[in-house]
């Protein structure tokens, strides 16, 4: 039986305990209790389809949940909702609170090494680019990149869908896919850099930077601007 699966037979089991007054702040508890380990294996449980759906290996082990879980429902034969005083309800909470964190923990390294070829000198070269045409569609392939990195499937399901498609098998090969895209609109937005005159290659390199002094712009500079096409591509912005 799956934890969700006893998490919610857990559930149905304590609502059948008759509430009396006595047994009110015992009932408030024990609801307490399922309720929070209903929530934790659903995320669970997201975290072992994604790691199915991936096709990773060695999951989280379990075992220590469902050996609390056996634990406390005994408890509950036995004494009934006075079960949730005893060792065996913190000994749960416990079990699926680090069961918990270890998934999540696994879960966002699964994801994370997806992104291993989104390397720090690929975000690096982006930001040296300016607002061409060419710079411009590099970015946008950096950013489509960068929103499925940052949208753990786990929590964010349905915005990863909208980034990566539904077939959540496939996305390691379009994550790769993204990332090529993303390096080859790179080295064309820096090949169209590289045979522009030197003062226009200094002029963007620190426009893209810390941004471009006033002062600097000569009349020489703004006339091979003009003539690279890319003088509207800049603005005036007041220093902060």
């Amino acid at each position: 039986m799956s934890l969700s699966a006893v998490a919610t037979a857990l559930n149905a089991r304590i609502r059948n305990f008759r509430e009396t007054a006595d047994h009110e702040d015992l009932g408030h508890a024990a609801q307490a209790l399922v309720s929070k380990l209903s929530e934790r294996t659903g995320e669970l449980r997201q975290v072992r389809e994604l790691m199915e759906c991936l096709r990773v290996e060695n999951s989280v082990d379990a075992d220590d949940v469902r050996r609390a879980i056996g634990d406390f429902q005994q408890q509950l034969a036995q004494v009934g909702l006075r079960a949730v005083q005893r060792p065996t309800a913190s000994t749960l909470s416990e079990s699926v609170g680090d069961l918990h964190e270890k998934a999540d923990r696994r879960g966002k390294s699964v994801w994370r090494n997806l992104f291993s070829g989104l390397t720090e000198d690929i975000d690096t070269r982006v930001r040296r680019l300016g607002w061409s045409t060419l710079d411009r569609k590099a970015k946008g392939a950096h950013t489509t990149v960068n929103a499925a990195r940052l949208n753990y499937p786990v929590a964010d399901w349905e915005k990863t869908k909208k980034v990566l498609g539904g077939d959540c098998s496939k996305w390691p090969e379009k994550i790769d896919a993204l990332i090529v895209n993303l390096t080859v609109e790179l080295d064309k937005a820096e090949t169209a850099v590289a045979t522009r005159p030197e003062a226009v290659q200094k002029f963007i390199a620190k426009a893209s930077n810390k941004g471009f002094a006033l002062e600097d712009l000569t009349p020489e500079l703004l006339a091979q601007l003009r003539d690279e096409g890319i003088v509207d591509d800049y603005t005036v912005r007041k220093r902060e």
